[in-house]
């Protein structure tokens, strides 16, 4: 439909973005978690714009970002995405991040400013700290 065709028309326009970066977008992965039907339709449009390695169900090591439905503060529940996020240091970011894509695609390399928090122990920030441990082991 037109909005499809709008839509894929932006992200083709994405804006100049160092080529490290490009390459890099070619290798994400998803899983989400936590969407109603029309924001999850919604977000995986936006994702098959960008020419990722697109959407799978579970998390696994090919996963490199969890995307959720988050309150405006970023809080998101433990689903079992989540918790399976957090466990292998997988970028958890909410769905604003995506909305935020598609007002202005320079958000596209903002992600980690979306990253979620724990919506059960009132905005801990498990996931941050779960990646940065995760990359701060990698030689």
């Amino acid at each position: 439909d037109e909005e499809d065709e709008e839509h894929d028309e932006n992200v083709d326009n994405l804006p100049p973005i160092d080529d490290e970066f490009v390459k890099e977008v070619k290798t994400w992965k998803f899983v989400l978690s936590n969407l109603s039907g029309a924001r999850r339709k919604s977000v995986m449009r936006f994702i098959k714009g960008l020419k990722t390695q697109g959407i799978v169900k579970k998390v696994d090591r090919s996963v490199t970002h969890i995307i959720m439905g988050s309150d405006s503060s970023l809080r998101a529940p433990r689903t079992k995405e989540y918790i399976m996020g957090v466990a292998s240091g997988r970028l958890i970011v909410s769905d604003l991040w995506v909305e935020a894509c598609v007002a202005d695609l320079k958000n596209v390399v903002k992600a980690k400013q979306f990253e979620v928090c724990d919506e059960e122990l009132g905005g801990a920030q498990g996931p941050w700290l779960s990646r940065i441990a995760r990359l701060s082991s990698k030689p």
